[in-house]
């Protein structure tokens, strides 16, 4: 029927209680089948172990609680792995929005320009903004591939030659902007005319705004190297579409009322300023997405036919 005999022997309780010991013993040492067991008492239990015991084999004994202790240490294990994972991303995160931040204000000492934050903006940057966004990536969950190689080591490095190269990146755009916003609002190189107050609102406004943006893109993008943002698995975290939205309409607040964007000094944003950093996004994500896909393609070549 349903066991074949050729590779499995099926044994019952009352069997077991009709034969002897060495018996039993002659037919579990035939090492070419399997056995099943069934309808068996305790004392059949301890027969039976005692009997693989005499053949060499190692006997381990599982019941359900032990099962459930196991499936909680497996838990606890992808868990801590999960953390460690999740620190990494968030840290990285962290570290290139400050290279960002870093390099957009060394660029405005260098060339003489308005630093491009003011304090309350670089409070909002890193207290509200990036803490938001480094939250949802705390809160990943592990793929799959983790949960299959929960006896093997995971790399938990900080990866410093990526996260250098992201900020550079990103920095590297920011300031063009940066740039270009200034000069939209009459500052040019050499100009030594003090710049109005208003105007230095509205600059610390649009970078608040890309800033973010950019933010909600790294999130994205230091989840996984090689892979589409729009893959199942780099979208799967829930909290971080939510996090953007919430990001984005906090700036919105803190930007399009004028009672709150004159008490923490931040000019409203007009909507060309909203299109030019949903322009600068779209090409971090065309260029992001076009280089993952030749090293996809490069790791991957098609077979030669």
């Amino acid at each position: 029927g349903i066991i074949n005999s050729n590779y499995f022997e099926s044994i019952i309780g009352s069997e077991l209680e009709q034969s002897p010991e060495k018996r039993l013993n002659k037919v579990i040492s035939n090492k070419e089948k399997d056995f099943v067991f069934a309808e068996i008492s305790p004392s059949d239990k301890i027969k039976i172990m005692e009997a693989f015991r005499q053949n060499g084999e190692t006997v381990a004994v599982a019941n359900k609680e032990v099962g459930n202790g196991l499936k909680r240490v497996l838990q606890g294990i992808i868990k801590e792995r999960a953390n460690k994972l999740n620190a990494k991303k968030y840290i990285s995160h962290s570290f290139i929005c400050k290279i960002i931040e870093l390099m957009a204000i060394l660029a405005a000492l260098i060339v003489g320009a308005p630093l491009p934050f003011t304090i309350i903006s670089i409070l909002i940057i890193d207290l509200v903004i990036n803490f938001t966004l480094e939250l949802a990536l705390k809160s990943d969950k592990v793929g799959q591939k983790v949960v299959r190689q929960i006896y093997e080591k995971i790399d938990t490095k900080i990866e410093i030659d990526r996260i250098l190269r992201y900020g550079i990146f990103y920095g590297l755009i920011f300031i063009t902007v940066y740039f270009f916003t200034l000069y939209r609002y009459g500052w040019n190189f050499g100009n030594e005319t003090p710049i109005a107050t208003d105007v230095i609102e509205k600059i610390a406004a649009v970078n608040l705004l890309l800033l973010a943006m950019i933010g909600i893109v790294n999130a994205y993008n230091i989840r996984s190297h090689k892979k589409s943002i729009f893959h199942k698995e780099i979208s799967s975290n829930p909290y971080l579409p939510l996090t953007g939205i919430i990001v984005l309409l906090i700036i919105y607040l803190l930007t399009g009322f004028d009672i709150i964007s004159d008490y923490i000094g931040l000019s409203p944003l007009s909507p060309i300023d909203w299109q030019i950093s949903l322009f600068i996004i779209s090409l971090i994500l065309i260029s992001t997405e076009i280089r993952r896909y030749l090293k996809r393609k490069n790791e991957h070549p098609n077979p030669v036919k």
